[in-house]
C-alpha cells in the first residue's frame, strides 16, 4: 500500500510537470521605430479569431500575457484606440519558458523579433546602475551605511558615521 502510494505521488508530480511544460507566457517589451519605450499599448493575443490573453505595456513599455498553451497566435498591437498591425507567432514544444518578443511600431506596421534576453531584466538592471552611481557605501566598523553623494542624506536604522 505504502509502495503504491509512493508511485501514484510521483506519477501525479510528472504529469504536472509535463502539463505545465506546454505553456508559455509572452513577454517582452513595446518600442517605436526609434527605439524609445511604447507605454499603455494594448497588446491582444489570438487563437482562430477568439481573444486568449490581453495585456497592457507598462511605464517602461514592458508586457506579459498569461499562460499560453503550444500553438499558433496572432499578436494584435492596440495604441491610442488605433490597431497597429497584427503578426503571428508560433509556440512549439520547447514551451514552458517566457518567450521574449520586442515589437517595433513603424508607420504603418508593426515588427515581432524575438530576442533571447529578458527585457525587464534588463530594464530593472539599468535602473539598479543609475541608482549606484548616486550612492556612496562607506564602511563603518562592519557596517553599511547608504548616503546619496548629491543630498548628503543618510539611510540606516543607526546613527550615521563622519563622512570626510
Amino acid at each position: 500500500m505504502k509502495q503504491h502510494a509512493i508511485s501514484l505521488f510521483f506519477g501525479l508530480i510528472m504529469s504536472g510537470g509535463m502539463a505545465y511544460a506546454q505553456n508559455s507566457v509572452l513577454a517582452g517589451k513595446i518600442v517605436d521605430e526609434n527605439g524609445t519605450v511604447v507605454a499603455g499599448a494594448d497588446v491582444k493575443i489570438s487563437a482562430d479569431g477568439a481573444v486568449i490573453s490581453q495585456c497592457r505595456s507598462d511605464k517602461d513599455g514592458l508586457y506579459c500575457s498569461k499562460l499560453l498553451p503550444c500553438g499558433k497566435y496572432e499578436v494584435d498591437l492596440w495604441l491610442n484606440g488605433r490597431d497597429r498591425g497584427v503578426k503571428m507567432v508560433k509556440l512549439d514544444s520547447d514551451a514552458g519558458v517566457k518567450k521574449f518578443y520586442i515589437i517595433k511600431i513603424l508607420a504603418k506596421k508593426i515588427s515581432l523579433d524575438y530576442v533571447d534576453n529578458d527585457p525587464a531584466m534588463a530594464v530593472k538592471l539599468r535602473k539598479i546602475e543609475k541608482e549606484q552611481e548616486n550612492i556612496d557605501l562607506p564602511i563603518n566598523g562592519g557596517s553599511f551605511f547608504l548616503r546619496k553623494k548629491d543630498t548628503g542624506m543618510f539611510h540606516s536604522p543607526e546613527k550615521a558615521p563622519e563622512m570626510k
